[in-house]
């Protein structure tokens, strides 16, 4: 049963039937794009254990942040050396991402620019980053 708006007009409907099409191809290629993302091979193995230090000036390296699980979720926050603060929708999501990361068997990691001393005292210790990690390279 074809779809049609009260009072639309022939044009209209042609030019919306016309996107539906576009919208259609469009998702199709999206599925083909994602098929071939998970029939990647493996990618190469990291060279070296890299290391970080935390807000509390700790050494840690790359394989610590995973602790016991396989997945890392690191996420970039907006808060270059020379910000009076972090970017407020960095925190906001941050905020969120706390109770979601543990659920993905996860172990999450915040990384910035900022100076260690000074992100250590606002965003990093707290501003949209409760409960998670906080690395600076």
């Amino acid at each position: 049963m074809p779809v049609s708006l009260p009072n639309e007009s022939a044009a209209y409907r042609a030019a919306r039937n016309e996107l539906l099409k576009a919208e259609l191809a469009l998702r199709a290629q999206t599925e083909e794009v994602a098929a071939l993302r998970r029939a990647l091979p493996e990618g190469g193995l990291v060279a070296q254990d890299y290391g970080f230090r935390s807000t509390s000036g700790a050494e840690v390296s790359m394989r610590e942040l995973f602790g016991e699980n396989s997945t890392l979720a690191i996420y970039s926050l907006m808060y270059g050396p020379e910000a009076k603060a972090a970017c407020p929708m960095c925190s906001a999501f941050l905020d969120g991402w706390r109770g979601q990361v543990s659920h993905a068997g996860a172990n999450g990691v915040c990384r910035c620019r900022a100076i260690l001393t000074r992100a250590a005292g606002g965003a990093a210790s707290g501003e949209g980053m409760a409960g998670t990690a906080a690395l600076f390279c």
